[in-house]
């Protein structure tokens, strides 16, 4: 039973590192003006509850 919930604490790490890489490549696509997003529907209070869930885990 530890060893699962192992793997999924490692699965979720390992989720985490890819979504902030992906987040870092975002932020220097547009520091460099290369694309422009449309974040008008991006929920702001789930992204705050991840970032706040992905900094105390």
């Amino acid at each position: 039973m530890q060893e699962k919930h192992k793997d999924m604490k490692k699965s979720s790490f390992d989720r985490n590192l890819t979504l902030q890489d992906e987040t870092h490549a975002t932020i220097q696509i547009l520091r460099h003006g290369t694309c422009s997003l449309d974040l008008t529907d991006v929920n702001l209070s789930l992204i705050k509850s991840i970032v706040h869930h992905s900094l105390s885990s």
